[in-house]
């Protein structure tokens, strides 16, 4: 399962936390919300495709899209390992409160 990966991304994202990934990067999610951390098939639609546990493990394509909303940023990522192992979508990287992705250990 792929989502969408748009033409241009948001490189500023106002009040959301600094950015610790660029294209390329592996991360792991880490403490994941209740139920998981939501995994899109668009950024700003929220059509969920999955949440993703802590500990999952992801390789990031693309992005950051600015959800200046909810002060996020959100990557378009693949899915390393677990029951989504080899989809794509978006996930959130941080909010002001909360940060949900950190790098992977290589």
């Amino acid at each position: 399962m792929s989502a969408e990966l748009p033409q241009q991304f948001s490189y500023t994202c106002p009040n959301a936390p600094d950015s610790e990934f660029g294209i390329g990067d592996r991360a792991v999610v880490v403490n994941a919300p209740a139920g998981g951390l939501t995994f899109w098939n668009y950024p700003g639609c929220y059509d969920v495709i999955a949440t993703l546990d802590t500990g999952t493990e992801v390789h990031i394509l693309g992005g950051p899209h600015c959800e200046a909303s909810i002060a996020t940023r959100l990557w378009y990522v693949r899915v390393l390992d677990g029951q989504w192992e080899g989809s794509q979508g978006w996930v959130s990287e941080a909010r002001p409160t909360a940060r949900w992705l950190a790098k992977a250990e290589s």
